[in-house]
């Protein structure tokens, strides 16, 4: 996994541009939300990520996001809520959200150690795909702060909703743990894939990551 946005794309990453591409010219006024900059207050995220600068940015200094979907481990606190079974994976809480806002507290030594592997693949996901914030409820939102978490889990619908796109992690292995399939950069090789994209639904479908009441009501707001 790199953070470096200046390392090469991996191929793949030409044929995803080119449906949001695609997407943008044919229905961008069903797809493309509002700029944040238009939105009222409460339809903003109170934080995103700033994959560049490798810290927590406002949501309300940013013209536009994309968010991560994904499932937590079953029980927090649990062994897989733990990178080596010692220590709990980052989050953010109000005793570290001053650490948070420091350029490249993200990309030190002890948050790559800390940080769940689905969000560091999502972080690098997001600066090959050229865009430059990324909310992720771990990240983004007070985990220990009652009231603080609870209006921003009354805005989800505007959050998931606002994003310029989602990145959906359904994966079948334990995509927190170091040990997971997900790899970064993939092999550089040409591939001619053609499969059913009724097929894709199905997959989904079954999954993990569709048997979560959050995740299905991402699935809605997203769409």
């Amino acid at each position: 996994m790199t953070f470096d946005p200046s390392g090469k794309d991996p191929t793949y990453m030409r044929t995803i541009k080119e449906w949001i591409d695609a997407c943008n010219k044919s229905h961008a006024d069903a797809c493309v939300p509002v700029p944040v900059s238009e939105r009222p207050p409460h339809e903003i995220p109170t934080w995103v990520i700033d994959t560049i600068q490798h810290c927590l940015v406002p949501g309300s200094s940013v013209d536009r996001y994309v968010a991560l979907s994904y499932v937590w481990p079953d029980n927090k606190g649990s062994p897989d809520d733990h990178l080596d079974g010692k220590h709990e994976s980052l989050m953010l809480t109000e005793r570290n959200l001053s650490e948070f806002q420091h350029p490249g507290h993200l990309s030190s030594n002890n948050s790559l150690n800390a940080l769940p592997h689905i969000i560091k693949y999502a972080i690098g996901f997001t600066t090959h795909l050229g865009e430059r914030y990324l909310w992720v409820d771990r990240l983004c939102v007070l985990q220990n702060n009652g009231l603080g978490c609870d209006d921003e889990v009354m805005r989800m619908d505007k959050i998931y909703g606002g994003a310029y796109l989602t990145f959906v992690a359904a994966a079948p292995d334990n995509m927190f743990s170091k040990g997971s399939s997900l790899e970064w950069p993939y092999r550089d090789r040409t591939v001619r894939w053609k499969t059913p994209i009724a097929t894709l639904y199905l997959d989904l479908k079954s999954s993990k990551y569709s048997t979560r009441g959050w995740t299905y009501q991402e699935q809605i707001l997203y769409n």
